[in-house]
């Protein structure tokens, strides 16, 4: 996966960064909203408040005018306003002489209250324009900011849709779209590329992807359907190197073991259409069925003179048929010849002996350049050796299984991504039936002494292991 992988760290940091500037816009511009609303408000119940103040002064400056009239005959109503002052009305008011109907004071009194009477009754028009203006004037700030943080707003999106169109991110699409074609596709043989050669794709793996928020349509539409708008992930291929050998670790349970088995399945007819001239021998072992039947549409290429050897049909043969896999792994010298084997249902299928040597295998895997491939069904209750397993896995390209038969890969116990297999099909593709059949090569019968004798072999790890 080191290619694509490069190129999408390198695609998801374009986006990253670009995807953090709109965000940081966005928020710049929600926060200066919200500053703008916020200061309205204020505005709004500052003139409630002064208002209601404004109305509590006239309802003291009326309470004057009452005891003035009370004790004055002449009214004289003030002229021009004055600014409101209770310690004047105050004053005034103690001083009148409730003996008399016509109080001096109580004149005095009316005539300033009317005043000050004047003075409030002007001064919620003028709180009502002030708070108008300045309202006015907050509305023009934040439309001015705010068109300037939609400017950089807008600049950023293009900024984004330039990148969605160029000559990088249409690369990457299309060379996920390719090895799809090469690897999961059903179709006939599609040639590998370049930088597809010495690898193989199992299928497809979620990862993150910046999708931001109103451009998904887009998104979808440039990475022709294989982003996820909903979970913000692009469906990239689970690219493995196979030139220095391989070892994959798949687990199912009972409900998901046809899709795995199809899932093994593509790896293996991949392997035979894109590395068949160097393709030696795959072994395939299933110590639940004893047959081939597992093997979907490569069941017709089994036999003993045939690409896939034929599967053990008993555990005899299965001890048999591992020693003959060590001994001519061991003897191995041409890393370019390629091998692959399957162990199915491992561990529990298999006695300790079994178990010991498929582990020698899978360690000796990249010195060798060999592909194991082993399935585990988490599903069984027979005890599995612990210190094995977790070895293997430790070595291994791991694809796990959840609830709801939601697969994971992860490689090497690094972080796990969800994974979807690609699947062989039903029927054995033409270019493969005429390969391995109609025009079936010479195949290398030099381990059938091997086949026929049954002495212990084991595979030694090699120097510095």
């Amino acid at each position: 996966m080191d290619t694509l992988l490069k190129t999408y760290s390198k695609i998801f940091a374009e986006l990253t960064a670009l995807n953090n500037k709109l965000v940081s816009l966005q928020r710049k511009l929600d926060t200066s909203r919200s500053e703008y609303l916020k200061n309205v408000s204020n505005a709004k119940n500052k003139l409630n408040d002064d208002l209601a103040e404004n109305n509590n002064r006239i309802t003291k400056v009326n309470a004057f005018i009452a005891i003035a009239r009370t004790h004055s005959i002449r009214h004289n109503d003030a002229l021009f306003a004055k600014p409101f002052d209770s310690g004047v009305l105050s004053r005034l008011s103690v001083q009148i002489n409730s003996g008399l109907s016509n109080d001096p004071y109580a004149v005095q009194l009316y005539t300033e209250a009317t005043a000050q009477l004047i003075y409030l009754r002007s001064a919620v028009d003028s709180l009502t324009r002030a708070n108008d203006i300045h309202i006015a004037n907050l509305s023009n700030e934040f439309k001015k900011k705010a068109s300037d943080i939609e400017k950089q707003i807008s600049i950023t999106i293009a900024e984004i849709e330039n990148y969605l169109f160029s000559t990088p991110f249409s690369s990457f699409i299309n060379l996920v779209l390719n090895d799809q074609n090469v690897f999961g596709g059903k179709t006939e043989k599609v040639s590998m590329s370049a930088e597809q050669t010495g690898s193989i794709s199992i299928g497809t793996v979620e990862l993150p992807l910046p999708i931001p928020k109103g451009m998904e349509t887009k998104f979808v539409d440039k990475t022709k359907g294989l982003c996820n708008a909903v979970n913000s992930t692009i469906s990239i291929p689970a690219n493995l190197i196979t030139n220095n050998g391989l070892v994959i670790l798949a687990e199912y349970t009972n409900s998901s073991e046809a899709d795995v088995l199809k899932g093994v399945q593509n790896i293996l007819l991949k392997t035979l259409r894109h590395y068949g001239q160097n393709l030696t021998r795959i072994a395939f072992i299933d110590p639940i069925r004893f047959n081939s039947s597992s093997l979907g549409c490569l069941s017709r290429l089994c036999g003993d003179d045939s690409i896939i050897d034929t599967v053990p049909n008993s555990e005899e043969g299965i001890r048999k048929k591992l020693k003959s896999i060590v001994a001519t792994v061991s003897k191995r010298e041409n890393k370019d010849q390629k091998q692959a084997f399957v162990f199915h249902d491992f561990p529990q299928a298999y006695d300790s002996t079994s178990v010991n040597l498929i582990q020698q295998l899978c360690a000796n895997a990249e010195y060798y350049g060999i592909t194991v491939i082993l399935t585990h069904n988490q599903s069984a209750n027979r005890q599995v050796d612990s210190d094995v397993y977790q070895f293997i896995k430790n070595i291994a390209t791991n694809i796990t299984v959840e609830r709801d038969n939601d697969f994971y890969l992860s490689i090497k116990n690094d972080k796990a991504h969800a994974f979807t297999w690609y699947l062989a099909p039903s029927k054995l593709p033409a270019d493969i039936e005429r390969m391995y059949i109609s025009e079936k090569p010479v195949v290398n019968l030099d381990n059938l002494y091997l086949n026929r004798v049954g002495f212990e072999i084991t595979l030694g790890s090699p120097k510095g292991k």
